[in-house]
C-alpha cells in the first residue's frame, strides 16, 4: 500500500509537471504562417478545423499535420473553392494525395501509413459537419450534456475514427480534450464538463499504464476500449475533476520534443526507481 501510495504520489507530480509546461496539443498556438480557419473564405469556426487535424493524427509526426492542412487550405482556394480546406469531398482524393507526396518529398509526414485513408477521412469529416451537424459544428454539438455520445457519433460517421465500439477512439477523445479541457487546452465546448472525458490512449499511453500496473503488458501494443476504460478509472483516482489531465503521451511539455515518437517514456529517475 504503501508503495502504491508513493507510485501514485509520483505519477501525480509528473503529470501536474507536465501540464504546467505544456503548449495546447499539435502546436495550436498563434502563428500568422499556419492560419487555423481557410485562408480564402469565411470558415465556420475552429472546432472544425480542429477535428480535420485530429481525425487524420496517426502515424506519423503530429507537427506535419498544421502544415498539411494549411497547404491544403491554399491548393483548395487556388482551385476556386470559397471554403478552402472545408470544400473537400471525395471528389478532390488526388488533389490530397499530391499536397502530401509534395510535403513528404520535403522530408515530412514520413512513413504515415494511412496516407491513403486521408482523403477518405477529410472528406467524410467536412460531410458529417455539413450534413449531420446542419454545417455548424459547435451548434451540434450543444444538443449533448456529455462528450460520449459526441465521440460516438463522430467515430461512427467519420472513416477510421473507431467505429467498433470496442475500438479506444483515441484521436476524437484528444479532439475533444482540446475542446473541452481548460488551458492550455481550448476549452470552446464549455457546456461539457472535463471530468466527463476519457484518457485518450495510443500505444504510447498504454505502455506507460502498463509500466504502472494498470493494464496487463501484452494489451499496450494494441489498446481497445477496455484499457481506455481502466487508464481513465486509474487516472480519476489522481485527477478526479481533469481524468484526461493525468496520464498522457509522455512527450507534451517539452518543447525541444514535442510529438515525439519515441519507444520509451522519459521517465524522471525517481519514477523509473518506483517502477
Amino acid at each position: 500500500m504503501a508503495a502504491d501510495n508513493d507510485r501514485n504520489d509520483l505519477v501525480r507530480a509528473f503529470v501536474e509537471e507536465v501540464e504546467s509546461r505544456r503548449t495546447a496539443d499539435m502546436s495550436f498556438r498563434d502563428d500568422p504562417k499556419l492560419p487555423a480557419l481557410p485562408t480564402c473564405g469565411v470558415g465556420s469556426g475552429k472546432s472544425r478545423y480542429l477535428l480535420l487535424a485530429a481525425a487524420i493524427d496517426a502515424t506519423t509526426a503530429s507537427t506535419g499535420i498544421r502544415p498539411l492542412l494549411a497547404d491544403l487550405d491554399r491548393r483548395m482556394c487556388g482551385l476556386g473553392y470559397a471554403r478552402g480546406l472545408l470544400d473537400i469531398s471525395l471528389d478532390h482524393n488526388q488533389i490530397v494525395l499530391d499536397v502530401i507526396t509534395t510535403r513528404q518529398r520535403r522530408g515530412e509526414l514520413g512513413g504515415w501509413q494511412i496516407k491513403a485513408q486521408v482523403p477518405r477521412i477529410l472528406a467524410e469529416a467536412n460531410a458529417f459537419v455539413d450534413y449531420d451537424a446542419n454545417g455548424d459544428f459547435d451548434a451540434w454539438a450543444r444538443q449533448f450534456d456529455s462528450p460520449r455520445p459526441i465521440v460516438d457519433k463522430l467515430a461512427k460517421g467519420i472513416w477510421y475514427q473507431g467505429r467498433p465500439r470496442s475500438e479506444a477512439r483515441k484521436k476524437m477523445w484528444m479532439l475533444l480534450r482540446w475542446l473541452v479541457r481548460p488551458a492550455p487546452d481550448l476549452r470552446l465546448w464549455d457546456h461539457l464538463d472535463p471530468a466527463d472525458l476519457m484518457v485518450p490512449v495510443d500505444a504510447h499511453v498504454a505502455r506507460f499504464a502498463a509500466r504502472l500496473g494498470v493494464i496487463e503488458g501484452h494489451r499496450a501494443k494494441e489498446p481497445f476500449w477496455r484499457e481506455v476504460e481502466a487508464i481513465t478509472a486509474y487516472a480519476r483516482t489522481l485527477f478526479p475533476n481533469d481524468p484526461s489531465a493525468g496520464i498522457n503521451r509522455h512527450e507534451e511539455g517539452d518543447e525541444r520534443a514535442l510529438h515525439r515518437r519515441s519507444s520509451e517514456p522519459r521517465w524522471p529517475r525517481t519514477m523509473r526507481r518506483c517502477l
